[in-house]
């Protein structure tokens, strides 16, 4: 027992750390980001993507209810385990559905449920599972307890990493496919049983592209890099085989999800600027502001990582005499590099081809744990330079537990995205005026976006009408003889397309134009200090 104890301390404590992290952060999440709340409406709402979709396909002076909202978050027993309705509904959007499915079993598990828990807990369980993953990986590569240890708290206890958990997307399953397939390519260098693994590697490829695209540029060039690897070595049969899979990956996801095709290479009008990928390789004049926004706010976000790094630097450093010898004795580990070198590239074609907005770091998380590999692979070298010696066993912890706190302070220092600390401010609120009418003024091909941001806030009136018009008969009669109301107003200050209000023209007309003139602003959105869509007011004054 004791013996067991010295052996596997260290994996128990990062284990139990990231655990532990992970769950108070998913404890203090408070709210949904519009993306996150698509994430629900496209699993749960019955062949209905889009708030749109419930009404017909407009929402202009139309009023929506309490249950037609809830009936869009959440699955009723009725449309339980429909995965049908999710495979159209994706259709009509611009992702794959595997995640999408996944969410919607869960939600079938807990009918009339849109609990925050089920977005988190399955986050939380790939998290776990892309931890040990990534735990067999570094071990796999560098044949170190101590060095698997620091990259899985490098990347357990990361911004990014936990940030992955806390939205509630695809990119945490993401993540996972792409450890799994970098732990099969690793294994298939070191196993003559290659079999199961190339079924593995179908697994991988299949479920990462069903689960989002950017999946498919650290995975096409670290295949691309194994091919490579396995023509120097004249392992020609391994080159023919591993190629074949991952063709059959790839022409498996288009069998089942053609609309990929499409979705990648035309680009969708509901996308994100509603381009392509060819699209926005041809837009060469954002490349600099792109390169610009994504390495300001990785080493921001990576800080840790980056300080990890300068230790290991120290760590060689202290081995110097050494280290001229380290090429001829093997203590490089040589073959790890199939698995790093894809990695600036991976994410140089993702900075080029995701969105310019701050937050769309989430396009980077699943390469945050190659990283923590990437610094693995410097501490592998001091560690095999450092040799046998009589303390040698206590320098190497040493080490560890000052990676593993350099890696638990960072986690310390900044907390993850998308917990919205701010939100239950703004539905006590709207709570507060539930009894009122509501009223959301909104236009555009995009209009229902603020209204789903909105959502949560929104479901605490019995209903709302939708406007484009302050002098619509429609928004006459829904207000009646009510001597106030809650106006929320789209202004777009995070989507600058062009869709929104200025909201002082708003209340003017809107007071012209109802005689509720008095307005008291109640909350204007904003997502984590970068803007939202929409501003809400109470609205007082007699009717004439």
């Amino acid at each position: 027992m004791k013996d067991v104890i010295k052996k596997y301390w260290a994996p128990a404590l990062v284990f139990a750390s990231i655990i532990g992290v992970c769950l108070l952060f998913c404890m203090r999440k408070q709210g949904l980001f519009i993306d996150e709340i698509y994430t629900y409406g496209l699993s749960n709402s019955y062949h209905a993507p889009y708030l749109t979709d419930v009404k017909d396909g407009t929402l202009i002076d139309k009023i929506v209810t309490r249950e037609e909202v809830d009936a869009y978050l959440s699955v009723s027993r009725e449309d339980a385990f429909a995965f049908g309705s999710v495979y159209e509904n994706l259709e009509r959007d611009v992702h794959p559905p595997l995640y999408y499915w996944i969410f919607h079993f869960v939600s079938s598990l807990f009918p009339g449920s849109s609990s925050k828990w089920i977005g988190l807990g399955i986050n939380a369980f790939f998290f776990i599972l892309t931890g040990i993953v990534l735990y067999a990986l570094a071990l796999e590569l560098y044949c170190s307890l101590d060095v698997a240890c620091a990259v899985t708290a490098l990347y357990g206890l990361s911004v990014l990493g936990l940030s992955a958990v806390t939205m509630i997307r695809m990119y945490m399953l993401l993540t996972f496919f792409t450890v799994l397939l970098a732990f099969t390519v690793a294994r298939l260098m070191h196993t003559q049983k290659k079999a199961g693994y190339y079924c593995l590697l179908l697994f991988s490829l299949f479920g990462g592209m069903m689960t989002q695209y950017y999946f498919v540029f650290y995975a096409f060039f670290l295949c691309a890099v194994y091919d490579l690897y396995s023509l120097i070595r004249k392992d020609y049969r391994s080159f023919f085989c591993f190629s074949f899979v991952a063709l059959a990956g790839v022409g498996l996801m288009v069998i089942v999800f053609p609309a990929s095709l499409h979705q990648v290479f035309q680009g969708n009008g509901q996308a994100v600027g509603g381009s392509s990928v060819i699209d926005a390789l041809k837009d060469t004049a954002t490349y600099r502001e792109r390169l610009q926004n994504f390495g300001d706010a990785a080493n921001l976000f990576l800080r840790g990582m980056r300080q990890a790094a300068v230790l290991a630097a120290g760590c060689l450093l202290l081995c110097i005499r050494r280290l001229p010898k380290t090429v001829q004795s093997g203590i490089i580990p040589f073959e790890a590099l199939v698995i790093l070198l894809p990695l600036p590239l991976a994410y140089l074609f993702t900075v080029l081809i995701a969105p310019l907005q701050a937050q769309e770091l989430r396009y980077i998380y699943n390469l945050t744990p190659i990283a923590a590999v990437g610094i693995g692979f410097l501490f592998c070298i001091a560690e095999r330079s450092m040799g046998s010696f009589r303390w040698s066993y206590m320098a190497k912890k040493a080490i560890f537990l000052a990676v593993f706190f350099v890696a638990l302070l960072s986690a310390k220092a900044k907390p993850p995205a998308t917990l919205f600390t701010e939100q239950p401010t703004y539905r006590a609120l709207t709570e507060a005026h539930a009894d009122l009418p509501c009223v959301y003024l909104a236009d555009g091909p995009r209009a229902f976006g603020p209204i789903t941001q909105d959502l949560l806030e929104l479901r605490s009136f019995k209903d709302f009408l939708v406007t484009n018009d302050t002098a619509s008969v429609a928004l006459k009669k829904y207000l009646g003889d009510a001597e106030s109301a809650v106006l929320y107003i789209s202004t777009n200050d995070y989507w600058t397309d062009g869709y929104g209000y200025d909201p002082d023209t708003v209340l003017r007309n809107f007071g012209a134009d109802t005689g509720l003139t008095e307005s008291e602003l109640l909350y204007a959105y904003d997502f984590e200090g970068q803007g939202g869509l929409s501003v809400t007011y109470l609205m007082k004054g007699l009717k004439p």
